[in-house]
This record gives C-alpha cells, structure tokens and sequence, in this order.
C-alpha cells in the first residue's frame, strides 16, 4: 500500500485543503425538455446554522462549490457521522426524477 500511495502521490489528495480538480471530463445532466426544478430550502435548526454556514465558507474556499443564479435547487441536508461530526449533503431525489439514464 505505501508503494501504491509513493506511486500515485502527485494524484492523490493528502488532506481536505488540496482536494484538486480536473478539466479532463465535462459533466453533463441531461433533463430533456423538463421545466427546472427549484425545491424549498429545508429548515435548519438554529443549533446547526453556525455549522451549516462554516462548512459552506470551506466548500467555498477550496473550490468545491460555487456562487449560482441557476433555476435548479436541491436542498440541503446534514447528516451526523458515527465520530459527531456533520456531513454537508444534497437531496437530489427531484432532479433524479428528471435526469434521463445513461445506457451502460
């Protein structure tokens, strides 16, 4: 494993401040001709917005996400992890809906 992680060290992220990206490969979500969806924020517990807003500044700074004026929302989740902590995620199920399948 250690000659694996020395092998592939220039590719491979060794801590959250240098996630990378790549240019290699457009992304496409192929709707058709559905009308975009914008779903209502969730409510966040006044507890979790200090939280929630700290983890949005960080995705932020590393590049992550981006500022959007796009007609599509998804809105967000926190998910609590076994160690306490919070995982930022995105319910994507409306969208899902819509997006046609890739034939593999």
């Amino acid at each position: 494993l250690a000659a694996i992680l020395k092998e592939f060290a220039d590719v491979l992220s060794t801590s959250d401040e240098n996630l990378g990206r790549t240019s290699l490969v457009r992304h496409a979500i192929h709707t058709g001709d559905a009308k975009p969806v914008r779903c209502s924020p969730r409510r966040i517990p006044y507890h979790q917005r200090a939280q929630v807003e700290s983890l949005l500044d960080e995705m932020l700074r590393q590049d992550v996400v981006e500022p959007s004026s796009s007609p599509w929302a998804s809105p967000i989740v926190l998910v609590r992890k076994k160690d306490g902590s919070c995982r930022f995620c995105v319910d994507y199920r409306q969208l899902n809906n819509l997006t046609r399948k890739d034939a593999h």
